[in-house]
């Protein structure tokens, strides 16, 4: 889904995209401590959702992020890049969202 969406981005739209990403990576590093039901946590969740959105469109349910967010270093441990998997803030979001009910969909 990401891309086929990706490819209808300019290269202007691809770079500004890439460095949010890298503004939001670098944020959420800063806040791996915090609770995932605290107010940060509720702010970084917001900011992913959103990201998500944009990449995956609106018709992905939230469930599916949180249970990726969760699941991912399983998943790419036995692929070409097992090192993307183990990035710790895939499961601080994961838990984030699912502490935010608001923003959930389950």
């Amino acid at each position: 889904i990401a891309l086929s969406r990706r490819s209808q981005w300019s290269s202007e739209d691809k770079q500004k995209m890439g460095a949010e990403w890298g503004r939001f990576v670098a944020e959420v590093h800063r806040f791996l401590g915090a609770d995932p039901a605290g107010e940060d946590a509720r702010r970084l969740a917001v900011r992913w959702v959103t990201l998500l959105r944009r990449m995956y469109g609106e018709d992905v349910p939230l469930s599916l992020f949180i249970t990726a967010g969760r699941h991912v270093a399983d998943w790419m441990a036995d692929s070409r890049t097992p090192e993307f998997g183990k990035w710790p803030g895939y499961a601080f979001l994961a838990n984030a969202l699912a502490a935010q009910p608001e923003l959930s969909d389950h």
